[in-house]
């Protein structure tokens, strides 16, 4: 029987695909609230919103600042340091399901950080305003601000000994070694969640996204195919890179609708049996290596099975 991933979340694939997609648009509510005066009303919805989606409220307090008010939602003062933290990174390219990934592992692990910075452009006051404005010079100093927001929340999760959970579609090697290391280095067990998706699927996906969840995670409004191609093929490559360099503890790899794989000969994946839920990632592993260029095979042979 084929094992799927976070089903004890009590929820299947489908609808924790709906309720990372009602998350974002409660993120970008809470960004056009945060750019209204405070009033009673504003803040109840407020809570109502973080309360949904599980941020905490003290980012709703009045007078606080744009980074003031994500630090707070996103380390709450209750946060704990983790005995043998652990980093998730949630691989994916755009429209594959890493929003997805990272439902599940917020419903599944407690005390977990998640370091998004889309979801800090979503929050933003200016961006709905930025955005309605087709104001470019604006978008552009907040997905910089978002960035350097991320990273510093980044650097203080990891001083806490948090756990994380951090979405990525790496398109750049010497960063994504860089990451890892860094965790490694700070005494984290790292695991990358990788959806494997056709790059095909994924892109119908963003052309579905409304407008503002387009240019909040992607940094533009349009997705052209040949570049939604590229950004895959240097996903992929990245990926090879990690899995070579053996900074990942594990890799686990999952198509969009749940299901675990497994790599089998080298060249292809099949889907997970039984209680196998990873792939261990080490020197004597070496027969369950994974040709990613096989990464849309997969997902077409998955659907072919059915």
């Amino acid at each position: 029987m084929s094992e799927k991933l976070f089903t004890d979340t009590g929820l299947d694939w489908a609808q924790m695909t709906a309720a990372s997609d009602q998350r974002a648009g409660a993120l970008f509510e809470l960004g056009q609230l945060d750019s209204l005066p405070d009033t009673s009303e504003i803040r109840r919805r407020k809570d109502t919103l973080c309360g949904q989606i599980g941020l905490a409220e003290g980012g709703n307090e009045p007078g606080l600042g744009w980074e003031e008010r994500v630090l707070a939602r996103t380390i709450p003062a209750t946060s704990r340091r983790a005995a043998a933290p652990k980093a998730t990174i949630a691989l994916a390219q755009p429209g594959a399901g890493g929003g997805t990934l990272l439902e599940g592992l917020r419903r599944t692990q407690t005390g977990l950080t998640c370091l998004d910075s889309a979801e800090m452009v979503l929050i933003h006051p200016g961006f709905s305003k930025a955005l309605a404005s087709s104001g470019e010079a604006d978008l552009q100093r907040i997905d910089g601000d978002a960035d350097r927001l991320a990273g510093l929340i980044l650097q203080q999760a990891i001083e806490l000994g948090l756990h994380l959970a951090i979405p990525a579609s790496f398109q750049n090697a010497d960063a994504a070694r860089g990451l890892l290391t860094a965790l490694r280095d700070n005494g984290y067990q790292v695991e990358i969640l990788f959806a494997c998706v056709a790059e095909t699927t994924s892109h119908a996906v963003i052309q579905r996204w409304p407008p503002w969840r387009t240019r909040a995670c992607l940094g533009t409004s349009t997705v052209v195919r040949s570049s939604h191609a590229t950004t895959c093929e240097m996903l992929r490559r990245t990926l090879a890179t990690l899995e070579a360099s053996g900074l990942a503890d594990r890799i686990t790899t999952v198509t969009a609708d749940g299901l675990l794989l497994r790599p089998v000969d080298g060249e292809t994946l099949t889907i997970c049996e039984s209680h196998l839920r990873s792939i261990p990632i080490s020197a004597e592993a070496a027969s369950d290596r994974v040709d990613w260029r096989t990464h849309a095979k997969v997902r077409l042979r998955e659907r072919a099975q059915r």
